[in-house]
């Protein structure tokens, strides 16, 4: 079962994770996270199928419209249809914003 969580680990857990990823984009980085969130958009996310994480993404969030930009940062390798799942679970349910 796939599940979406919002949380904010701390700067050395998301960039390990940002290390970890595959084909990573800069915009996923603490750092432009960091900015995002002092203009009011802006929220790390995870996507974890069972207890295995499969994702993370900085996800802004203004107004109930959501958007990844250049992400997210793929934890393992999955083919294209969990992709597409995992893309659409931060567009689910209630706004992600704090």
């Amino acid at each position: 079962m796939m599940r979406h969580f919002r949380d904010d680990p701390g700067r050395g857990e998301w960039t390990g994770r940002f290390e970890l990823g595959r084909s990573v984009a800069r915009q996923q980085s603490w750092d432009c996270g960091q900015a995002a969130q002092a203009q009011g958009a802006g929220v790390r996310a995870r996507v974890a199928d069972g207890l295995a994480e499969i994702s993370v993404a900085r996800v802004l969030d203004r107004s109930g419209l959501r958007l990844i930009h250049r992400g997210p940062v793929w934890l393992r390798g999955l083919d294209p249809g969990q992709k597409r799942r995992v893309l659409r679970a931060p567009g689910q349910g209630p706004s992600l914003a704090p």
